[in-house]
């Protein structure tokens, strides 16, 4: 657990709910009924890239008035 909240460092609750539920599904996918670290370690990957996105897209949408 304390590794797992190393990598999360700085991610708010929703983020956090974001991770639980994506290693659920994670786990699910590889035919799993329990989590593992790695589902989590998964999801976090995931959480790290799509926030690094989001903030790329809000930068190139921004509107500019003179």
């Amino acid at each position: 657990l304390n590794v797992l909240a190393k990598h999360a460092e700085g991610f708010s609750g929703s983020d956090i709910k974001f991770v639980s539920v994506e290693a659920g599904l994670h786990a699910i996918r590889n035919r799993r009924v329990k989590v593992k670290h790695e589902d989590f370690i998964y999801a976090i990957e995931k959480m790290k890239t799509t926030k690094i996105n989001f903030k790329k897209e809000e930068k190139d949408s921004s509107i500019y008035f003179n």
